[in-house]
């Protein structure tokens, strides 16, 4: 998901007119959307409108926004109430690990990025990486279990670029309403053709215009401190079979990792279908702390086709878990890729 805002005037909030700002929020939904051709824009504005009073406060417009929202009716957009929390997420025990599961098979797991904190936010592509090139030791791993179950999405970038060696060379991904593309080549994820080590963090405007547009939280943004350098790694065998793990948890930025490797040869999906917001989003950020996340481009895997809602797996497999302490997703992920294995 990009972050994105544009500069504004960060003027005293008691002379925010909340007319106005409901106004430019639903604005800048109809600049961004991506099926915004198919909105009835007019009708949204006057739906929002309808029920603010003669000098409008911010929980009005709150609610008058909320309104425009559940018309829009899209899942990847939506907006946020400003939060104290708004400088760093809470954080959380889930990090990425991986072990052996099988004969020569590597299991991953992806956790979301949301809910790390900044220490581990900042290694979360190094570890990817070093949990890959110290499985394939002695014993070369044969294949590859990436587990995305539990992943309801984040910062596309850090999965990406932990996962990279897996992806093959070439486009793996793209948005194209965004003119953006991923790609993995010479040991290292690109987006747009530049590594992400040396991606430059930028404040993309919005071309709609608004006094109450505003800078987002610098935690929220891919600076320096994120380590994208993840030690370029090939694995030993490059070809290697690939089973991805998914289930109506799988959302967003999981949801593109396994959009990624759609089309890739020796590649599955296994479990249930995912949640349904594999759009790219930009987040725009306001001058009393609340965002607009916007839905701006459908996905698009190598083999041309278009996501936008939930995406079934190749291979249906129901996990009984709590019924049985089996999981049948994993299970069926190792008899696959055993299967082809030395």
């Amino acid at each position: 998901m990009a972050v994105v805002a544009c500069a504004g005037d960060s003027s005293d909030l008691e002379e925010v007119d909340y007319g106005r700002y409901v106004e430019d929020v639903v604005g800048v939904m109809e600049v961004e959307f991506w099926r915004s051709s198919d909105i009835d824009w007019s009708t949204i504005r006057s739906a929002a409108l309808e029920g603010l009073s003669d000098s409008p406060t911010q929980s009005e417009a709150y609610l008058a926004i909320e309104t425009a929202l559940a018309l829009v009716d899209d899942p990847h957009t939506r907006f946020r109430r400003p939060s104290p929390n708004a400088s760093w997420p809470t954080e959380s025990d889930a990090t990425p690990y991986g072990e052996l599961v099988g004969p020569s098979v590597g299991y991953l797991y992806l956790p979301d990025t949301g809910g790390l904190s900044e220490d581990d936010f900042t290694q979360y592509a190094t570890t990817v990486v070093d949990a890959m090139r110290s499985l394939d030791g002695e014993t070369p791993v044969c294949g590859w279990v990436v587990d995305l179950r539990d992943n309801q999405g984040g910062v596309l970038p850090l999965m990406a670029a932990g996962l990279g060696p897996l992806f093959g060379e070439g486009v793996f991904l793209s948005f194209p309403l965004d003119s953006t593309e991923w790609s993995y080549k010479g040991g290292e994820v690109r987006m747009n053709g530049t590594p992400l080590s040396e991606l430059q963090t930028s404040n993309v405007v919005t071309s709609y215009e608004s006094p109450y547009l505003a800078e987002p939280p610098s935690s929220t943004q891919i600076e320096e401190a994120v380590e994208l350098e993840t030690n370029l790694y090939t694995p030993t065998h490059t070809d290697a079979p690939v089973g991805v793990l998914i289930s109506a948890e799988t959302a967003s930025a999981a949801e593109h990792i396994m959009i990624g490797f759609i089309g890739r040869d020796n590649s599955r999906s296994l479990g249930t279908s995912t949640r349904g917001v594999p759009t790219n989003a930009k987040t725009i950020w306001f001058v009393d702390g609340a965002s607009l996340t916007v839905a701006t481009s459908p996905a698009q895997d190598r083999t041309g086709a278009v996501h936008h809602g939930p995406i079934e797996p190749d291979q249906r497999v129901v996990d009984l878990y709590p019924l049985d302490d089996t999981d049948e997703v994993l299970d069926a992920a190792i008899d696959w890729i055993s299967s082809p294995c030395p």
